[in-house]
């Protein structure tokens, strides 16, 4: 299909063709080497089965990354999917998944944890410890939201791979739903450091 634009000229946009019985509850960005990611929820294997693929983006060259149960955990605002720029690791929200030896030839998987700080799970009308998480460039810093019933609370940290865990170190609050305190910390807004 062609869209024509007056202000960004002509635009066209086509399917990508998917493997075969893939054809639903479908969720798709480019990696950064420029291949497609796709991410399938299997809600009739189990409501937390996801098979994700990286492929082409005229449909050639699949290659899976992940099938299996990725468990959403209480508090958490869905399964994201946002890739690294190391092309090797995919921020998913309560986890990272990284492929050996990246995400255009994975031969093996890991689904490894998020830890966030104690101090989030303390925020007033908490509903949400993490909504719209970002990983930046440098493949360390991370922005994410925490929802609760009157707003949002912006923090922004570094996401350090321990043995058995991402961990969020040197959070910091950057934004309140009361106020707009940059780079505050969390000490800094009362909830410990």
């Amino acid at each position: 299909m062609i869209i024509e634009s007056g202000e960004f000229g002509r635009i066209e946009v086509t399917d990508i063709p998917l493997p075969e019985g893939i054809d639903s509850d479908v969720n798709g960005t480019y990696t950064f080497s420029g291949r497609v990611l796709v991410a399938v929820r299997k809600p009739d294997k189990d409501k937390d089965w996801y098979r994700a693929y990286t492929m082409e983006d005229d449909g050639t060259k699949a290659c899976e990354l992940f099938d299996g149960i990725i468990p959403q955990k209480k508090g958490a605002n869905g399964i994201r999917w946002m890739c690294y720029t190391d092309n090797k690791r995919i921020l998913l929200g309560d986890y990272v998944l990284e492929c050996t030896p990246d995400l255009d030839h994975c031969v093996s998987a890991e689904l490894v944890d998020v830890v966030l700080p104690e101090e989030i799970t303390a925020i007033p009308g908490l509903f949400m410890r993490w909504s719209e998480p970002i990983i930046a460039p440098d493949n360390e810093h991370i922005c994410f939201s925490t929802l609760t019933g009157t707003g949002a609370y912006n923090f922004l940290g570094r996401l350090v791979r321990r043995e058995n865990a991402y961990v969020v170190e040197d959070a910091c609050m950057i934004s309140t739903a009361d106020d707009l305190t940059f780079c505050s910390g969390l000490s800094g807004s009362g909830y410990g450091t």
